[in-house]
This record gives C-alpha cells, structure tokens and sequence, in this order.
C-alpha cells in the first residue's frame, strides 16, 4: 500500500472513533414534532383537488355496438350460465305447475338471449 493510503485510512479510523455515537434505548422515547395548526380565527383553506381527468371517445352506438366473434362467445356462456342458475332456482317451487312455468320462462330467456325464437312462439 501506498503511504498516503495509509494515512488516509487512518484518519477515517480515528474521526469515527472520535465521533459522538447516540443510541435510543426505546420507541417511545422518540417524539413526533407537534402539528402546525393555523392560529384561532384564521381561514382554513380546503385542501385542493386537482382537476378530473376527462377522455373524449366517440361511439357509434346505432349498429348495436361493436360485434365480434369473442362477444358472441361470451353472450353464449353467459346464457348458458343464466339458464343453468335459473334451473336450479326453478327446482325449489314448491308446486309442479310453478315450476314448469318457472322452467319455460327460463328456456324462452335463453332462447331470447342467444337471439333465436321462442319455442311456444314459433310458427308449427
């Protein structure tokens, strides 16, 4: 090493060995400053919001929306979803003719919602 090396380090050993070293012995020693408030009869000032962010988009809503394959798909998973849930809840009517209304109503839900006619409504 060179001498200057030396000398160096050996003046960081002593500085902080001779700097003042403060421990605190517990959290609750520490203390929080106290908050500034405003003094008695001042106006208090609302704190500011900025401004709301605002995008402009424009949707041509007179073709039914946008149309593709994967909203076809899901429409048709929802429905199945709804009509399986709505069997299900029609299995608790007590009576068999509520329930057969129950299940028809259902079905005719289903069928509108995949957008085909309504078996009872179809020309025979």
């Amino acid at each position: 090493m060179k001498t200057t090396s030396l000398i160096a380090l050996a003046a960081a050993v002593a500085a902080l060995a001779a700097a003042p070293v403060s421990f605190a012995q517990s959290p609750t020693q520490v203390q929080e400053p106290p908050p500034v408030l405003p003094p008695p009869g001042a106006p208090v000032e609302p704190p500011q919001t900025p401004p709301p962010i605002v995008i402009e988009t424009t949707v041509d809503l007179r073709s039914g929306g946008p149309q593709s394959p994967e909203s076809e798909a899901d429409a048709r998973k929802e429905a199945i979803g709804a009509l399986a849930e709505a069997k299900t809840a029609c299995r608790r009517e007590r009576d068999r003719q509520a329930m057969n209304a129950c299940l028809r109503q259902a079905q005719d839900d289903y069928n509108a919602m995949l957008g085909r006619g309504s078996p009872s409504r179809r020309a025979r």
